[in-house]
């Protein structure tokens, strides 16, 4: 069985919410659950990525269009191109993750508020 480490994990994180004190995840809210602490920790932390990669791409794009032109070859000059252009994607998906994660938590709190659980909007 090549998953059956993750059906471990994902019992026990089941168990660990319905089972909170014989109370089930259906009758506590996500603040009872959670708490606003860490609710607002995770929101901050999804926003680390929005500042952190701009500032590293246009860092290292400039380091190495810099190099690029200290060494003055024309294929530096094109990898250096080509290494900007795959860190400018690169970033950009990382960039847009929390975006990704923000909506597959509103998908996720339709299919719970529909099955009759209370839903933790981020």
């Amino acid at each position: 069985m090549k998953y059956k480490k993750y059906n471990y994990i994902l019992t026990l994180i089941l168990t660990i919410f319905i089972g909170i004190n014989g109370v089930s995840a259906s009758d506590m809210s996500c603040t009872e659950l959670f708490g606003d602490d860490i609710i607002e920790l995770v929101k901050e932390i999804l926003q680390y990525p929005r500042i952190i990669v701009p500032i590293l791409v246009i860092l290292l794009g400039t380091i190495d269009f810099g190099k690029a032109v200290i060494a003055s070859k024309e294929d530096e000059m094109r990898k250096a191109q080509s290494t900007f252009i795959k860190r400018v994607i690169i970033g950009t998906l990382i960039f847009f993750v929390p975006t990704f994660v923000e909506i597959i938590m509103e998908l996720a709190d339709i299919v719970w508020e529909g099955l009759g659980y209370s839903t933790c909007g981020l």
